[in-house]
This record gives C-alpha cells, structure tokens and sequence, in this order.
C-alpha cells in the first residue's frame, strides 16, 4: 500500500528520469515536470503513455532555443496529452499560450483547471537568456490596452472545453511602463510623468541628467532594473500612486471576466496576475460562478 501511494506523484528532474518513470505509468497520478524534464531528444508525445494522468505540472521555460543565428526561437516541449488529464498547470513560458490551449482542446475533454503561468521579471531573477536578449518585450504580458478583445480571443480557444471550471491566465492588466513609474518615481514619492519611457526612468535611477532629447542607455541596466528581488512585502497599500493609477486594472479585470463568463458559462473560478501581491508574484482570484456576462461581445 505505501509503495502504491508513493507512486501516485513522480516528480521529472531531467529527460533521463522518463525510462524510468515508464516502469510506473500505469499507475502515476500526476506528474511535476521540472525545467530539464524535456530536451530536444524528449519525444514531443512522451505524456500520453500516461494513461491514468489526472495532474500535470510543467515547468515550461525550456521552450525556447538559440538557433545558430543568435536569435531565439519558440518550441513545443509536447505535442499531445493523455485524455485522462483534470488539471494542467504550465509554469515559466515565453512562448504563446495559444500552442497550449490547442493541444489541450485537441486532447483533454475533461479538463477542469487550466493554469498558465510565464517568465517574468518577477519571477526570474536573475534574468534568463532569453529577457537579457529582449528586455523591451516585457509588454507580452503586462498590458493595459486591448483587454476586452484579448480576453474574447482567449474564451474563443476555449469555447469547446465544457468542463472548465478554473482558469489562470499569467497576464497583468496594467500600463506596460507601470514598473518605471513604480521603481523610478512612486518609491521616491513622487507620481511618474505620462507616457515615461524606459531611459527617462533609468536616468532617475542612476541619477544621470537627462538632455534633450535623452541619452541612449545601455539596456543592460534596464535588464537589471527589472530583474531585482524586490518588495516582498508588497501589497494594496503599499502604495498610494500605485492604487490610484491602476484602478482601472480592477475595472478591465471585471470586464474580462465577464467576457470570458459569456463564452464559457460553466467556469467557476477566474484568476490573472496581480500586481499588488508579495513580489508581484501573485494572482487574483475571481469567483465568477453567478456572475453575470457581458452580453453581445464583438468577434
């Protein structure tokens, strides 16, 4: 009995493990996959041998690789997933959520929870390869402008997943220059100036004086004025300038939500990246099972 319970949950440190994980498919449960779990030699079907899978936890952030020009290039670490699966959660990608959410809808009927988390500022430190090479891209999940219509494009995927009743979708609603305005100006005391770009924060920060028009920066600095370990403690008040300028946040949150309510009405639970947590790491939780959806969305 004991050794049956201790097969239920395997954890896949490095592509290697996966022979000897077989050994046990039969009766594995879920599976928590870390970084090194899938490689270039990994077969992109490998997790429908796993017939009775019910969780996966995937540690996405290999999905990336350098192509022999320097530049980087997205991957797919499967390519398929056992019918069986409940609950799916991708953490640490760079590539779109939509590679994702069409295998998912292409093979997991019966899924329940859907998490999808990215690489972010906030959660690599210190940077990875990847945001060194492109530290003006942090906008592929932090935005403010287009919420309604991403978050119809998002329900539209998955229109056909039935049995959804959780979904996490690892974006913040905000002004993609809120950290410059935060780190450059509102730790200061002092409300950041409209439309503040990356090199009038950073001559703030390095107290550099800024000529018209400014200087161009090395975005080696920008990369480290992202990727810092900062404000653990961080929460709705820790910030006035904060609270006021994001309150729209809070009202294109709502909407989304009503949005995605209208597309997929047995959703229970709705949850996106939340700006005011410890870190910046954490989410915001929405129950959206009574709520009401917004009707007659354009396609």
């Amino acid at each position: 009995m004991g050794y049956q319970l201790w097969i239920q949950v395997l954890t896949v440190h490095k592509h290697e493990d996966w022979e000897q994980i077989f050994e046990r498919s039969p009766s594995v449960l879920e599976l928590r996959c870390l970084d090194n779990a899938f490689t270039s030699e990994t077969p992109k079907k490998i997790l429908v041998q796993f017939k009775c899978l019910r969780a996966l936890y995937i540690d996405a952030h290999g999905d990336i690789i350098r192509r022999e020009s320097g530049q980087f290039a997205y991957r797919d670490l499967f390519k398929a997933l056992p019918a069986s699966l409940l609950r799916l959660e991708i953490a640490h990608a760079h590539g779109p959520d939509l590679r994702v959410i069409q295998t998912v809808r292409a093979h997991c009927p019966d899924l329940a929870v859907l998490r999808l988390g990215r690489c972010s500022m906030f959660n690599r430190i210190p940077p990875c390869a990847f945001w060194q090479e492109y530290p003006l891209d942090h906008d592929a999940y932090i935005a403010a402008i287009g919420t309604d219509d991403f978050a119809h494009s998002v329900a539209q995927e998955l229109v056909s997943m039935h049995n959804l009743k959780a979904l996490r979708i690892g974006v913040y609603f905000m002004h993609s220059n809120a950290v410059l305005a935060h780190r450059a100006y509102h730790v200061r005391g002092v409300p950041a100036p409209d439309g503040v770009d990356w090199q009038q924060a950073l001559s703030v920060v390095e107290n550099i004086p800024v000529p018209q028009p400014p200087a161009r920066l090395d975005q080696n600095l920008l990369v480290k004025f992202y990727h810092q370990d900062a404000e653990p403690d961080f929460g709705p008040d820790s910030c006035a300038f904060c609270y006021e300028s994001f309150e729209p946040s809070r009202g294109a949150e709502a909407r989304a939500n009503r949005i995605i309510k209208r597309l997929l009405p047995g959703l229970q639970i709705m949850e996106w990246m939340d700006w005011f947590s410890p870190s910046h790491r954490g989410v915001s939780q929405h129950a959206i099972g009574d709520l009401v959806p917004v009707p007659n969305v354009p396609p």
